[in-house]
Parts: structure tokens; C-alpha cells; sequence
């Protein structure tokens, strides 16, 4: 387990599932999802957090997965996937951040890149629908984007803490990390589906984004061979305090809540009034 950034304070236990998943493989993919939680929790989690869309492998690209996308979308009101979802949650006594492709039965269906929170009774808390995708990417053009950055109040083995998820690409658009460090995010999940981790440059944007903000940023990527694994925890110093390997594996992080806490008078030095350009379509 990794030494906390600061002594003292509140501390939290989070834990960071890092799966080889397989595409298109969704029962599969939700036993590996079973057996990481267990592994976290037994070793203390409160909290868990799979990559993007886990439960199909992020896998919206194929040929399979666009010919009969309600195949591979998880419609939350019934789907087996969904309770079992709940049902890990409920069991394990703990948080699960599970994510997925969802479904939405309207006319014609909204599909959305999501993650889904569930509390320890297994009840759905917290929803987060990706609000940003790569320019030119199929992926915009597929699913329905968010447009909200929600908080969401959890008690984590004790201590109360406020949580913010933004999805993969979204960490590039350093309004989202603002945004929700504003509306009161203490730690942001960042479950992503990407190779960038094996560039220096993505894990400077993450530590950037957890300076700037003076928060906990958690990022959780696929393993090897899927993508390329090292997820990792950037601490509100900016300093990464966890890395994890490319393979599959469940890490549990502990996390001091005081050095958020600490750094709450450098984000209160913002000047909203003076940004209204940031309003304008270029």
C-alpha cells in the first residue's frame, strides 16, 4: 500500500481494478470485475473503480458491437449485468464505480459511454455519461455525450468524501477537473481505455490536473495485453504516489484527505467573474 501524502487527517482507502479485458466478452469480463473487488476489498478498499467500459472491453469500434449494439449496452432498469453490478456491491459491503456502455430505451435508443455508482446496498447513487471524445473519433459520433459534472457525496469507512468522475479524454479539457473540483470533489476517478499511459506526457497531465485542483486524481486503465495497464494516483502536490504494472491486478491506495483539505485556499484564489470568454464558441 503506498504512503499517504500527508500524516494525520482522514484517510480512505481506494482501490484501482485494473483488468485484462477481453472485447466483446461481457460475462467474462464482469467475473474478472467480481474477482478484482473481492481482492480489493479484502485488502481494505471502501471504493472501486473499473477502466472505461469494462463490461465490453471498450470495444464500440467493432464491427460485432455496431452491427447489434443492444447486444453489448447494459440497459440499467433490467439487465443482468446491471444486477450483477449491484449485487458485487452489496456483497462486498463496499462502493463500486462500474463502467460501461449503456442503453437508453427511447426512439431511436441513446447509447452512452458511463459510469455507474453503487453504494454498498447495492442502490445506483451516481451516474457520469463521458462529456468529451477525441475530435473525428467514432466514438462522438456513436455516443451521446454528457453534459453535467456531478459530485457525489459517499461515507468511506467512516469519512465522509466527495467524488467526481471524468472519462478517459475528458481529463484533456482541464475545465471538467475544474468544474468538478469546484462543486466540491475531493478525489476524481478517471477510468480510462487508453495506450497514452505508455507516454510521459499523459501521467504529466494527470499530475498537472491534481495540482491545479489540489485534489486526488485516480486514473484506472485496462491491463495487458487489452491496453497497456499503469493506472496510477496523483496526489494534490502533484506527485504520483502510486503506478501499477501493465498487468492485471487489484491495488488498494490509501489516501489522506487532509492535504485536500490543505489546499483549498490556492483553488479559492480563481476569479470567476473575469471569465467569460471561456462561455464563447470559438
Amino acid at each position: 500500500m503506498s504512503t499517504p501524502e500527508a500524516p494525520g487527517g482522514n484517510r480512505v482507502r481506494v482501490g484501482l481494478l485494473q483488468p485484462a479485458t477481453r472485447r466483446l466478452d461481457l460475462d467474462r469480463n464482469l467475473t474478472i470485475l467480481e474477482v478484482l473487488a473481492a481482492k480489493a476489498a479484502r485488502k481494505g478498499a471502501t471504493i472501486v473503480c473499473t477502466p472505461e467500459c469494462m463490461l465490453d472491453g471498450y470495444a464500440f469500434d467493432d464491427p460485432a458491437f455496431q452491427a447489434d449494439p443492444a447486444r453489448y449496452c447494459v440497459a440499467l432498469g433490467g439487465s443482468k449485468y446491471a444486477r450483477s453490478c449491484s449485487d458485487i456491491a452489496s456483497r462486498l459491503q463496499i462502493h463500486v464505480i462500474a463502467c460501461m456502455s449503456t442503453v437508453e430505451a427511447e426512439s431511436p435508443p441513446v447509447y452512452r459511454n458511463a459510469a455507474i455508482l453503487y453504494d454498498p446496498s447495492g442502490k445506483v447513487v451516481g451516474r457520469y455519461f463521458k462529456a468529451h471524445s477525441t475530435s473525428g473519433n467514432m466514438e462522438a459520433e456513436f455516443y451521446a455525450a454528457g453534459d453535467s459534472f456531478p459530485v457525489f457525496d459517499v461515507e468511506l469507512g467512516g469519512v465522509a468524501t466527495r467524488v467526481g468522475i471524468m472519462i478517459c479524454y475528458d481529463r484533456q479539457v482541464p475545465e471538467v477537473a475544474r468544474a468538478l473540483r469546484v462543486n466540491g470533489a475531493e478525489i476524481i476517478f478517471n477510468p480510462s481505455a487508453t495506450n497514452n499511459y505508455a507516454r510521459g506526457w499523459n501521467t504529466r497531465l494527470l499530475q498537472t490536473r491534481a495540482y491545479e485542483n489540489k485534489c486526488f486524481i485516480v486514473s484506472v486503465n485496462h491491463a495487458f495485453p487489452r491496453l497497456c495497464g499503469r493506472s496510477l494516483v496523483a496526489g494534490p502536490s502533484g506527485r504520483v504516489i502510486a503506478r501499477l504494472f501493465p498487468w492485471q491486478q487489484a491495488r488498494v491506495v490509501e489516501l489522506d484527505l487532509a492535504a485536500v483539505h490543505a489546499g483549498e485556499k490556492h483553488v479559492n484564489t480563481r476569479r470567476p467573474g473575469i471569465y467569460a470568454d471561456l462561455l464563447r464558441e470559438r
